[in-house]
């Protein structure tokens, strides 16, 4: 799904280092993508761009929340379907199967992810290696 210049840069890591470990690894990627979880908030404390994959829960109470004053975090963009029933935060048995998760379209998501590439020092960096 990925172009190939980006497929070769792409790591999955989950599993195999230590919390530590992962907070000073993230602090030199220049991208990481994932659903909200709390590794997406480290990813964003340690400066690492993210692109957070947002479902149930609600991206403008959720997302990695904003630096220096500013509106939203720079480094970072949501991904959302958009569906009436979102936010739900999971009060209740999802009656669509969790389609705000599994049918949220890939080219969304990558979308987001050139936005900031293009626009992000550290992922600027990385990506030119």
């Amino acid at each position: 799904l990925l172009p190939a210049p980006l497929a070769k840069r792409f790591h999955a890591w989950h599993g195999q280092w230590s919390l530590l470990e992962t907070l000073a690894a993230m602090n030199r990627m220049g991208l990481v993508v994932g659903n909200d979880s709390g590794a997406m908030h480290m990813a964003a404390a340690a400066g690492a761009p993210t692109v957070t994959l947002f479902g149930p829960m609600d991206p403008a109470r959720w997302a990695p929340w904003p630096v220096h004053g500013e509106a939203v975090h720079p480094q970072a963009r949501t991904v959302a379907l958009g569906l009436d029933c979102q936010p739900c935060h999971l009060k209740t048995p999802c009656p669509i199967q969790f389609r705000c998760m599994t049918h949220l379209p890939v080219e969304k998501a990558l979308a987001a992810c050139q936005s900031l590439l293009a626009t992000s020092p550290q992922a600027s960096r990385v990506a030119a290696r």
